[in-house]
Formats: structure tokens, C-alpha cells, sequence
């Protein structure tokens, strides 16, 4: 049951923080995003190591989510918390064990760590972010298919 709330917290997350509605100002996404994870279960420093340790030697998909739940609702919104303290391991679950959700979040996190820094993502993290997605087309995602198209034509329309 915990792992299903944590698999559609997530879920929630992602399309809450990727799909805001442009006209609503910032500072009401953040109140929803400390709302929630005050509801989010939490972890003490020694479990989520364990959790991280578990990610890097077994790939394991549980631990994964649970992992990036606690870093989120620890960094109450805070993209760069996310970006430091999790995107290596969104990495190493898309490119070493090829899990499909990983391979979104490579993108997702970094994109929203840029937009958060009123960044866009440089030429090499679009070709990090498709090599990603590609991997994820892979095994079947649509979702990774279609932003692998749109990052790709993305980094052609750069190129002069």
C-alpha cells in the first residue's frame, strides 16, 4: 500500500510541478508542494541512505521512489535540493538499470531545475536528456517517445 501511494505521489508531483497553469502565480504552487509533503511520510538521514544504497547496488524500483519522495518532501519544492541531491540517481536507474520512469525523471528533474533557475537546458543536457528518453522509447513509453522527439527537433532548430 505505501508503495502505491508513493508511485502515485509521485505521479501527482510531476504533473502538478510540470503542468502549471502559466497564469498562477509561483508562490501558490509552492504552498500546494509544502501542503503535500507535510502529508508525505518521512525519513530519517540513515533510512534514505539505505534507500540510495539500495538504488545504486540493486536497481531497486521501491527504493527508487521512495528515495526521491523523501528528498522531495524534505526540500519542500525546491527544485535544486531535487536536482543535487537525487538526479544522479535518476541516472543511474535509467542508464544502468533502464527503468522507464527514470528515464522521464533525468529529464524532468533537470528541466525543472533549469526552469527554476530561469535557465534552458544547454546542448549537452538536451543530448543527456535524449539519450535518456530514447531509452525509455525503448521499452515501450510513449511519454519518452514523444519528448524524445520534441528535445530532438529542439536541438536541431539550435544548431546553426
Amino acid at each position: 500500500m505505501a508503495n502505491n501511494f508513493s508511485k502515485i505521489f509521485l505521479v501527482l508531483v510531476f504533473v502538478l510541478r510540470g503542468n502549471a497553469v502559466p497564469c498562477q502565480e509561483r508562490t501558490d504552487s509552492l504552498s500546494s508542494a509544502v501542503t503535500i509533503s507535510s502529508m508525505a511520510p518521512s525519513f530519517s538521514e540513515k533510512e534514505i541512505d539505505s534507500l540510495k544504497r539500495d538504488i545504486v547496488t540493486r536497481g531497486d524500483e521501491s527504493s527508487f521512489y521512495d528515495c526521491q519522495l523523501a528528498i522531495w518532501s524534505r526540500s519542500k519544492g525546491d527544485e535544486s535540493i531535487l536536482y543535487e541531491e537525487f538526479f544522479q540517481y535518476a541516472l543511474i536507474m535509467a542508464f544502468v538499470y533502464r527503468f522507464p520512469p527514470a528515464c522521464h525523471y533525468v529529464y524532468t528533474i533537470l528541466n525543472n531545475y533549469r526552469k527554476a533557475r530561469g535557465e534552458d537546458l544547454t546542448d549537452d543536457e538536451l543530448r543527456l536528456c535524449i539519450r535518456s528518453l530514447s531509452i525509455g522509447m525503448e521499452t515501450g513509453s510513449e511519454e519518452c517517445k514523444t519528448l524524445n522527439e520534441q528535445l530532438s527537433q529542439a536541438l536541431l532548430r539550435r544548431k546553426p
